[in-house]
């Protein structure tokens, strides 16, 4: 997959990066983390808002990994 260059709006600042994400993905990503940031408190610091952005997803995935793992198990008896 080919990789360019976007730039991302998170919260308050833009960030360039470089990803192989097609553009459908990086969309839905970047929808994902303009959601997550705006249940923070924009008086917070940008890097603040970002640790909690980034707890909230941790734990999102955690708790996907775990539902995921249960119904594995449910489905090999």
């Amino acid at each position: 997959m080919e990789t360019r260059r976007v730039s991302l709006l998170v919260g308050k600042q833009s960030y360039n990066l470089l990803t192989s994400m097609t553009e459908a993905r990086l969309n839905k990503v970047s929808r994902l983390l303009t959601d997550t940031m705006a249940n923070t408190d924009p008086q917070l610091q940008q890097d603040e808002r970002l640790f909690l952005v980034s707890m909230i997803l941790a734990s999102s995935l955690e708790q996907a990994r775990e539902q995921l793992e249960h119904i594995l198990e449910g489905s090999a008896d």
